[in-house]
């Protein structure tokens, strides 16, 4: 009896010693939990999503157009209401008034029948896409696939698009502004066929757009 009496007081302070130990003596170190790292990426275009800039402001003024198209061009249209996806859409317009009568239509097609373009035509439409991530490898990656023309514009890489059009073809140049990283297409008018022609617009567009003249968008 007197030997498991002994037993169970040995038992007894054995379990509390290791009680003691695992309360008040040294634990276990323990690991920090390292912070969770974030797989969003945070992208800054030029333009919030669903906001618009005016053409005004983009283009402020013909002279540039004028200059490097080669021939006047008396206003530029905003036409951003027909493209919603674009920060802007601006169309450039022949200088001059519009023929009034098929007389008046018959003597400017024959004033102006190599060019094609009549006064108060479109010479060139501006769309721009200022709302996008563009990402010059995707972008000339893209082009590629699509079978569009590799060029360059001003020392930049530039999308040539030629389509179709009777026994003519239609000329379209796009691009990433360098400054602002808006993708920029330069569509020629519906009586355009010279590529040399719409390739002056898009170099206009290009030495315009800068991030000041991104910078208020409605």
């Amino acid at each position: 009896m007197k030997t498991q009496l002994i037993a169970a007081s040995l038992l007894f302070l054995s379990v509390t010693a290791c009680k003691g130990e695992i309360e008040g003596g040294e634990q276990p170190e323990t690991k920090a939990a390292e912070p969770k790292k974030s797989n969003v990426v945070k992208l800054t275009t030029a333009v919030p999503y669903g906001k618009h800039l005016a053409c005004a402001d983009v283009f402020p003024d013909t002279a540039l157009f004028t200059e490097k198209m080669g021939d006047e061009i008396g206003s530029i249209k905003d036409k951003s209401s027909s493209n919603s996806s674009a920060s802007v859409v601006c169309s450039l317009i022949r200088a001059g008034e519009p023929p009034s009568s098929p007389k008046e239509l018959k003597t400017l097609e024959e004033k102006y029948a190599k060019l094609g373009v009549l006064p108060g035509d479109e010479y060139c439409m501006i769309s721009a896409y200022c709302s996008l991530a563009a990402d010059l490898d995707s972008f000339r990656a893209e082009c590629e696939k699509n079978g569009n023309q590799n060029a360059t514009l001003d020392g930049d890489f530039a999308c040539v698009r030629a389509t179709e059009k009777g026994v003519e073809y239609s000329y379209t140049y796009k691009f990433i502004e360098p400054d602002t990283k808006c993708v920029v297409e330069a569509m020629a008018g519906p009586s355009v066929n010279d590529e040399n022609m719409v390739r002056n617009c898009a170099s206009a567009a290009k030495e315009l757009m800068t991030m000041a003249s991104v910078a208020n968008p409605k």
